[in-house]
């Protein structure tokens, strides 16, 4: 989809949509704060609007009947949350939960689905997006299954740090471990040998990332292979 002059969004989706697609939605875009551990919806609510996170990071979790409620998917500033269940069921199916805090763009789930019943050029560039978020959430069951929790760790916070482009974020080693559905104490013991290896630094209710390179060398190749699939199919994703 060629590129607007939106360069006013610090969402990718939005800064690189056509003038044509942006002109359907845009003069529905609201700002709205995203409060730490906020849920923006619940399973079975209906979606009213979609979010465009311009800053921090919104996790998509499950609530399970234990009580866990383990991370499905993140959606930061390349992407939006909602989209498909707002043109299709009307339902969230899962949490919409502030990871993050920061600012997202709100846009009323009506109006997206007018848009994409009128312009193709959206609706490709929206399934675009689809497909590499569906392969982040495919790939992180795949992580999840046989990878050890140190390099999905890593790999956790690379995501995050992509997502909300700071260095320093405020998790918890229980919240971690909370998204990872792993004991607290692995998330202790990983988290301090990427510390001691010094990738990373912890503080009471923050990891900041100190050694990038190293963290990815630390992570497994999800990581990788996710980025690298945002860049295929959205070019300047994370730039």
């Amino acid at each position: 989809m060629a590129s607007s002059s939106s360069n006013q969004y610090a969402n990718r989706l939005l800064r690189n949509m056509s003038a044509n697609a942006l002109a359907l939605i845009g003069p529905g875009l609201e700002a709205t704060r995203l409060n730490l551990h906020q849920s923006l919806r619940e399973p079975g609510e209906k979606i009213d609007y979609v979010y465009f996170p311009e800053s921090g990071v919104i996790s998509l979790v499950s609530p399970m009947l234990n009580g866990h409620a383990p991370e499905l998917a993140s959606v930061g500033r390349e992407g939006l949350v909602g989209c498909v269940a707002a043109v299709g069921s009307h339902e969230a199916y899962s949490r919409w939960l502030v990871q993050v805090p920061g600012t997202a763009l709100r846009c009323p789930a009506k109006r997206l689905e007018r848009a994409f019943d009128e312009n193709a050029g959206l609706r490709q560039y929206v399934v675009c997006y689809l497909e590499a978020f569906l392969t982040q959430t495919m790939q992180s069951v795949a992580c999840n299954a046989i990878h050890p929790v140190e390099a999905r760790c890593a790999r956790w916070i690379l995501m995050m740090r992509d997502r909300s482009d700071q260095d320093e974020l405020p998790l918890t080693q229980e919240f971690l471990a909370e998204m990872l559905s792993v004991h607290r104490s692995s998330v202790v013991l990983a988290n301090r040998s990427l510390q001691n290896a010094g990738f990373i630094r912890q503080r009471r209710g923050t990891i900041a990332v100190i050694d990038r390179e190293g963290l990815e060398e630390a992570s497994c190749e999800c990581y990788r292979m996710v980025r690298n699939r945002f860049e295929a199919l959205l070019p300047g994703t994370f730039r």
